[in-house]
């Protein structure tokens, strides 16, 4: 009897490397369209050169961080030109990211937590 193998693929994955190109950027693929997404803190943003990014804001435990997701290439629009697949895509992964840091935070705080109870054991 053959056993079936699932090989679906999940439909976000962060990008990390061993060299220093994308070290302590966050950077996400979707799968589905092979497109890259870059966060970037409000702080660490700089001069930008583009017009073609999104702002928005995350909560976090001491208030809100702003955020800005660029896209850097949307599968079947190579220069992010086209604003309807573009804007559908960057929904898609603002909605990730801050679901994944609403995650990251609760974690943060329960380690947190953890942490001060073992201490004063």
């Amino acid at each position: 009897m053959k056993k079936k193998i699932n090989l679906a693929l999940p439909e976000w994955a962060w990008l990390y490397t061993d060299d220093d190109t994308i070290q302590n950027r966050d950077l996400l693929l979707h799968v589905r369209s092979a497109s890259i997404i870059e966060f970037v803190p409000a702080p660490n943003i700089g001069g930008l050169t583009t017009s073609n990014y999104r702002k928005f804001t995350i909560p976090e435990c001491l208030g809100e961080e702003v955020i800005y997701a660029l896209p850097h290439y949307i599968a079947g629009d190579a220069d992010c030109e086209d604003a309807d697949l573009t804007q559908e895509i960057l929904d898609k992964a603002i909605a990730y990211y801050v679901d994944w840091s609403e995650k990251e935070e609760a974690r943060a705080i329960e380690d947190f937590q953890n942490d001060i109870l073992k201490a004063s054991n």
